[in-house]
C-alpha cells in the first residue's frame, strides 16, 4: 500500500510540476519539451538498472538475515553506496556528453527549437539527480521505509510552486528548467541521506525473504 502511495506521489509531483510549467505558453512549452527529451535520453538505461536491483536487493536481504547484529544493515549500506556511487559516475559523463552534444543536437535535428538550448544546461542537474537516485526506491521497498520518501515528496508537492515562482523570478522563463533540475537534484540527494543513516547498523531490519514452499 505504502509503495503504491509512493510511486503514485512521484507521479503527482511530476504532473504539478509540468501542469505549472505549462502555464508559460505553448511556445515556451516546445523548447522545454525538446530540451528535456535531449536530457532524459539515458533515461531507459535507469529503468533496467532499477527493474535488476528490484529484483537482487531483496533477495540479498534474504541471504543475510541471518548474520550477527548490523551486519546485515552494513551489507545493505554497502551495496547501496557503490551503486550510487557508480551509477552517479556514469550519470556524470552522460552529462558531459549531453552538455557537450546538445548544441549539435538541437542545430542539426530541431533547428526551430533553437531556444532550447539554454534550457538544456539547468535540466542537466535532473540527469544528475537521476544516477543518484537510481538505487532509492529499491532499497527503500527491500528496508520498508517507504513512508520516508512518501514524507519528502509531501513536502515537495507543497513546495513546488513557491520554489517555480522564485526561480522564475530570478531566471525568467528559464527558471522552469531550474525548478525542474534542481527539485531531481535536490530530492536524490535527500532521500540518499536518509537511506544512509536508516541502514546505519540496528536502525532497521531487512525484510525477509520468502520462504520456499514445499
Amino acid at each position: 500500500f505504502l509503495v503504491a502511495i509512493d510511486k503514485n506521489l512521484g507521479g503527482l509531483l511530476d504532473q504539478l510540476t509540468l501542469l505549472f510549467i505549462g502555464t508559460l505558453g505553448i511556445m515556451f512549452m516546445g523548447n522545454f519539451s525538446t530540451a528535456l527529451r535531449i536530457v532524459t535520453l539515458p533515461q531507459p538505461l535507469v529503468s533496467g538498472i532499477a527493474r535488476n536491483l528490484d529484483t537482487f536487493l531483496p533477495r540479498l536481504a534474504g541471504q543475510i538475515t541471518g548474520q550477527a547484529p548490523g551486519q546485515s544493515e552494513r551489507s545493505l549500506r554497502s551495496m547501496f553506496i557503490q551503486t550510487t556511487l557508480y551509477t552517479g559516475a556514469l550519470w556524470s559523463l552522460l552529462t558531459v556528453l549531453i552538455a557537450l552534444g546538445a548544441p549539435f543536437a538541437i542545430y542539426l535535428f530541431f533547428p526551430e527549437y533553437v531556444r532550447a538550448l539554454p534550457l538544456v544546461y539547468p535540466l542537466l542537474l535532473q540527469s544528475l539527480g537521476i544516477g543518484l537516485g537510481v538505487g532509492i526506491g529499491s532499497t527503500m521497498r527491500t528496508i520498508g521505509r517507504v513512508e520516508y520518501s512518501i514524507l519528502v515528496q509531501i513536502v515537495y508537492l507543497l513546495l513546488i510552486v513557491p520554489m517555480g515562482v522564485l526561480l522564475i523570478r530570478v531566471f525568467g522563463n528559464n527558471g522552469a528548467a531550474w525548478l525542474i533540475g534542481v527539485r531531481e537534484l535536490t530530492l536524490a540527494v535527500i532521500i540518499d541521506l536518509i537511506v544512509l543513516r536508516l541502514l546505519r547498523p540496528h536502525l532497521t531490519t531487512p525484510a525477509k525473504a520468502a520462504q520456499p514452499s514445499g
